[in-house]
């Protein structure tokens, strides 16, 4: 989906980067060619039917669903098992843990843009 460009006469698959920085070509297709056609209008089961049937979108659902579901787990469990097992004071796993959330504020875009 990412390889296809505006200008092609298949807009399913253009992303929003695409379409705010395509510039025309002057030698080989006409401005109105490089912005999709906005008359069109794509019912609301055909919309989710292109997301179902698109495996990079449904990969990256997946790969969302567990991320999240890892760091909930993480951020419920480790202040329970670091004030009971390891014997911490609970001000302490709470500081250890609001580095955690920190790092996974900033590390899941970053990772995302590498990705």
């Amino acid at each position: 989906m990412a390889d296809r460009i505006p200008g092609n006469g298949d807009h399913s698959g253009t992303r929003f980067s695409d379409l705010l920085l395509r510039m025309p070509n002057k030698k080989t297709e006409k401005p109105s060619e490089a912005t999709p056609k906005l008359a069109e209008k794509i019912s609301l089961k055909d919309s989710l039917a292109r997301i179902v049937k698109d495996k990079n979108i449904l990969l990256l659902y997946v790969a969302g669903f567990f991320a999240t579901g890892t760091t909930w787990g993480v951020i419920n469990r480790t202040n329970l098992y670091m004030t009971n097992n390891v014997g911490v004071s609970s001000v302490f796993a709470s500081s250890i843990m609001s580095i955690y959330g920190i790092a996974a504020l900033i590390s899941k875009p970053v990772g995302g843009l590498l990705i």
